[in-house]
């Protein structure tokens, strides 16, 4: 039986969040979380991967007020 159990699903989404408020600590943007970026070790810690898109967060806001930021 390899179903993922509902508190391993919720553990799992626990990581991804600290990961992601990591990353917000750094002052970084990831632009592109998906289940496709988040890797699971074979002791089942996730890991927040593809950074192609990422940005500084002061790199946005700059872009932003100076009227660069396409909608």
């Amino acid at each position: 039986n390899n179903k993922i159990s509902t508190a391993e699903r919720l553990k799992f989404a626990i990581e991804a969040a600290k990961g992601l408020a990591y990353l917000h600590k750094k002052h970084l943007i990831h632009r592109d979380l998906a289940a496709r970026n988040c890797l699971i070790s074979k002791y089942g810690i996730v890991k927040i991967s593809d950074f192609g898109l990422s940005r500084l967060v002061c790199g946005v806001l700059s872009e932003f007020d100076t009227g660069k930021q396409q909608i």
